[in-house]
């Protein structure tokens, strides 16, 4: 008698976000074009649940001198498959370079901040 069996992963969401330069990996980032003093950029970010179980977002956080949070997330809660957006504004009052970091509030456990 032949006995075979399989297990499976237990359903969990797994976030990805993307911008216009395509998937940014966990740890990474993103650089905006240089911008002459005084001009604005503004960049939107897709995240998607590439998970097999819902992905719930909570709040998204940007720091960093010259960067905000221009358009908060479309929906908090994303089937597997399913995205929305967030746009993060770079201002270019002061010349030099900036640094400053997006964090989103989520449920994957290995992804979240």
């Amino acid at each position: 008698i032949t006995i075979e069996g399989r297990v499976t992963a237990e359903p969990a969401p797994e976030i990805t976000v993307s911008g216009s330069d395509g998937a940014i990996s966990s740890g990474s980032g993103f650089t905006f074009d240089d911008l002459p003093v005084g001009e604005d950029a503004t960049e939107t970010f897709t995240v998607r649940n590439a998970g097999t179980a819902a992905l719930t977002l909570g709040s998204v956080t940007v720091s960093g001198d010259g960067f905000t949070l221009s358009g908060d997330l479309g929906t908090t809660s994303l089937a597997d498959g399913e995205e929305t957006t967030f746009s993060v504004r770079f201002e270019g009052d002061d010349e030099g370079d900036a640094t400053g970091s997006v964090s989103i509030d989520n449920n994957d456990d290995n992804e979240n901040p």
